[in-house]
């Protein structure tokens, strides 16, 4: 879901591309183990795990993006409102897709690593 938000912010701010895409770069979970393992923690596991969320609507959904914090939001609203307007659009168009039954449903993928240190 913040995929599509930053591959479209890209085209906008390329020279952020870095940057809007850095939360995606513990996709492989050999590396998340390596890298807590390198900072001293043992009894490492790491789970994919996939979250489902429901919004009332795609505007439910949106809304925090406005306001929220984080590097992908953050430089959305940097933009001149023209092109905020063209972000949220296709946002929108490429969100529809996860309507169902009137509400959105997101599932995410994501990497959960626990060790002790």
């Amino acid at each position: 879901m913040w995929g599509a938000l930053a591959e479209i912010l890209s085209r906008y701010l390329p020279d952020q591309r870095e940057v809007l895409h850095l939360m995606f770069s513990l996709v492989d979970a050999g590396h998340l183990e390596r890298l807590l393992a390198s900072a001293g923690f043992r009894e490492i596991s790491v789970t994919r795990e996939t979250r489902e969320r429901s919004f009332a609507s795609v505007d439910d959904y949106w809304a925090p993006i406005e306001e929220a914090p984080g590097t992908g939001p953050q430089a959305y609203r940097a933009l001149p409102d023209a092109s905020r307007q063209a972000v949220r659009e296709e946002m929108y168009e490429r969100l529809a897709s996860f309507e169902s039954n009137g509400r959105l449903i997101i599932r995410a993928e994501m990497l959960i690593g626990a060790g002790r240190a």
